[in-house]
């Protein structure tokens, strides 16, 4: 990250929400992490700390993650900060509802904390290259997600995220599209520190869940034309090119 991180924690399970903050505080560029047991600390939390990231659990006893998401629409103090959900709901609406409202990313329970915080580093990351200048981005981010969504790719697993990654690779290097093996992989493996092997595979494995659970058949009504038959699977690459193709004849140049 380019610079510490303030991280507010927004869970009503005690254990989950102090196990996070020990994790995280004791991250060298995580300058403070606290803990709000509801919405209403959270909102006070809010009030009194310069927020990063919101650490927002869904489900929570007085109050739901999507009420808090909604009411920080009206709260300056959050207007900056981004919010990483997490659920135990593994469930395309409750996800796509979740991004809908703000959410920059949406993690499935249990996860593990070295995972959470490779998420809170995308997000820092990503509003630093924005501020920076890195144009459209952010409406990049959501495009990706919404096919994700629209195809059923499981956000919670690795590959979603080399996918992503892979995706915009691409967009910014089209010729990087003929060079998967020795240049792509090893680019997004360098992004999350993995092999190139380990991305290949869960980006394949990735792929695979999403066309048993049958969500794929959308393909040809995403991509607005006839490209697979039902029992014809795209590889890692043709997915990745459709994807980036469809981006790019949606986006101005150099804005990626």
């Amino acid at each position: 990250m380019k610079k510490d991180a303030n991280i507010l924690i927004v869970d009503d399970d005690a254990r989950t929400a102090n196990t996070l903050k020990d994790f995280l505080a004791a991250k060298g560029n995580v300058k403070k992490a606290e803990w709000a047991a509801s919405v209403a600390e959270a909102h006070e939390m809010l009030d009194i700390m310069d927020t990063d990231v919101i650490i927002l659990d869904l489900i929570m006893s007085m109050s739901d993650g999507y009420s808090f998401l909604e009411s920080m629409r009206r709260v300056p103090q959050a207007e900056k900060a981004d919010v990483i959900v997490t659920s135990a709901i593994n469930n395309e609406g409750a996800i796509k509802k979740a991004f809908d409202m703000g959410a920059k990313y949406y993690m499935v329970k249990p996860y593990e904390n070295e995972v959470l915080y490779d998420r809170i580093v995308d997000v820092m990351e990503f509003e630093g290259n924005a501020k920076a200048g890195a144009g459209n981005r952010r409406n990049i981010d959501q495009k990706i997600m919404n096919i994700f969504l629209s195809l059923g790719i499981p956000p919670h697993l690795k590959g979603y995220q080399y996918l992503r990654e892979a995706i915009k690779i691409v967009l910014a290097e089209p010729a990087m599209i003929y060079s998967i093996t020795k240049g792509l992989y090893p680019r997004v493996a360098e992004r999350f520190g993995v092999t190139p092997t380990k991305v290949e595979l869960a980006i394949r494995h990735t792929l695979e869940v999403a066309w048993q659970r049958n969500k794929m058949d959308n393909i040809n009504e995403v991509f607005g034309c006839d490209i697979y038959l039902k029992n014809c699977k795209p590889t890692n690459g043709e997915f990745i090119a459709l994807v980036a193709d469809k981006l790019a004849t949606e986006e101005p140049q150099n804005e990626y």
